[in-house]
């Protein structure tokens, strides 16, 4: 049996293109150019069943005078001529206009008169006028997977299947190396293989190993040491890369730090080091995890944030983010699921608002 489900979107007009924006948001803003998403949407807002949706729909379509109705109906309201300057919320089951001079509620109207989201952006919005589709069930299903998958339509309150997420527990306390390839690993060999191209001569890897350099895969590297703050059988530094005098200025032509800032009590202070310790020209390649568990070596303190990142790196002439992640990558890393239990898709999706690790290639 099909879920129940609830419109989950904010319509805003600009320049005569109907946008879904999103509260806050970093992602982009998306362009609704077909009036068959608008008829859902506000169907959805009344009627949480499929089934019970297509029907309506055809009930609907076959009244020829229902967008007559609603848009005389709309032509007449005092807030018509504000709608460039007023966005619609259409969420659960709710439709409100967010006017000005204060929100409208339209649910009762729109239940009144049906089509009164294509009404009210008929005139003002360019839109294919493709209602016709949803006559056609399959045509009608295939939509609301479209718009299930852009998250536009969601699970109504209460039904969400949670399955074996719902649990107090990670699936695996290592963060996933138990099971496969950790999320954040996987992230990591994405930024190795997207970014670190320019990798070069002298090399210095703060907490790291030497024998990263063969599993980088790094061809033009001239020598490579690998500093950490303790001793170890794959360490020939030893050091706090806290500290500006570890080494002297413009000593290194590259420095990586993969998943060691969140491990200093000021990382920005590292950062500034680097600078110093790069020779002019000379980069730096850096990864943090942003979604992940607590794991103490030897203290876990920051989770930088892209903007912190970009902040942390503003003294270098060049800079590029790389950010990865979704809502679901969240959810699997935090719960230590492996990168082999999803799909590529679901992995290199990115969302903005939801990053599991940011990297930067900066360059002095």
């Amino acid at each position: 049996m099909s879920a129940p489900l609830v419109p989950n979107t904010v319509l805003k007009l600009e320049k005569n293109q109907l946008l879904s924006v999103q509260y806050v948001s970093r992602a982009p803003t998306r362009v609704i150019t077909q009036k068959s998403w608008l008829i859902l949407l506000e169907l959805f807002a009344h009627q949480n069943n499929i089934p019970e949706v297509f029907l309506q729909c055809q009930g609907i379509l076959a009244k020829k005078e229902a967008l007559k109705a609603a848009r005389d109906f709309v032509q007449k309201q005092p807030w018509y001529p504000d709608i460039a300057q007023s966005p619609v919320m259409v969420q659960n089951r709710q439709v409100i206009l967010v006017h000005p001079r204060g929100n409208i509620d339209l649910r009762a109207s729109a239940q009144k008169y049906p089509l009164l989201l294509s009404a009210i952006f008929h005139d003002v919005a360019n839109l294919k006028n493709d209602e016709d589709s949803l006559r056609d069930e399959p045509t009608f299903l295939s939509i609301v997977g479209v718009l299930k998958k852009e998250g536009f339509l969601a699970p109504a309150p209460g039904t969400i299947q949670w399955g074996d997420v719902r649990r107090l527990n990670a699936f695996c306390l290592q963060m996933g190396f138990a099971r496969g390839t950790p999320i954040d690993r996987y992230y990591l060999n994405r930024f190795v293989e997207e970014a670190c191209k320019d990798i070069r001569g002298k090399v210095l890897e703060i907490g790291g190993k030497l024998s990263n350099r063969e599993r980088y895969g790094l061809k033009n590297v001239t020598e490579y040491h690998a500093l950490d703050i303790r001793k170890g059988p794959d360490v020939d530094m030893v050091g706090d890369a806290a500290n500006p005098d570890l080494f002297a200025e413009s000593s290194w032509d590259t420095v990586i730090m993969f998943n060691v800032l969140e491990h200093a009590p000021t990382p920005w202070e590292i950062v500034k080091n680097v600078h110093r310790w790069l020779r002019a020209g000379g980069s730096v390649f850096a990864l943090v995890p942003n979604a992940q568990r607590l794991h103490s070596f030897p203290g876990d303190y920051w989770r930088p944030l892209p903007d912190a990142m970009e902040w942390m790196f503003e003294r270098f002439s060049k800079k590029q983010l790389f950010v990865y992640g979704n809502p679901l990558t969240v959810i699997a890393s935090l719960l230590g699921v492996a990168a082999e239990e999803l799909t590529g898709e679901e992995l290199n999706i990115k969302h903005p608002d939801f990053p599991v690790a940011t990297g930067v290639a900066a360059i002095k």
